[in-house]
């Protein structure tokens, strides 16, 4: 039996509030992990202990995803906010503009073999996109 290994991702509405997942995508690797630190407050003269302040906590990582043309708006839209649309005679045109609207915060499912791991308030820091050819998804 294959091992199943995807990304799921949904928009959410309001920062870090877990959203329902709706594009997911056919996962070829990621590093992506929680990473937690604490930050510590430095000793007054009364107390010879270093007191910790609540732990933050954000996650790192890449991914590599492999996806068809039938998702690339939404991972467009998921990097460089919504497009502009534009109703023409025989369809439309979506012109995404990296900078003029915010791209949306997001909740990422990631499914390592046989367990999801959920991670929210996710955002892009960059991106590469490969396009290939002779292969349908």
């Amino acid at each position: 039996m294959a091992a199943q290994r995807y990304m799921a991702l949904g928009e959410e509405t309001v920062y870090g509030t877990a959203a329902s997942t709706t594009v997911y995508l056919a996962l070829a690797g990621e590093t992506l992990e929680l990473q937690k630190s604490r930050r510590f407050i430095a000793p007054d003269r009364k107390h010879v202990t270093l007191r910790t302040v609540s732990p933050d906590s954000h996650v790192a990582g890449s991914t590599d995803v492999y996806f068809g043309f039938n998702r690339l708006g939404s991972v467009l839209r998921f990097l460089v906010g919504a497009p502009v649309t534009t109703a023409l005679a025989n369809g439309f045109r979506h012109a995404f503009t990296p900078g003029l609207t915010q791209p949306p915060s997001l909740t990422v499912g990631v499914m390592r073999e046989v367990q999801r791991h959920r991670y929210t308030g996710m955002g892009p820091t960059g991106a590469r996109i490969n396009i290939g050819g002779a292969e349908h998804f």
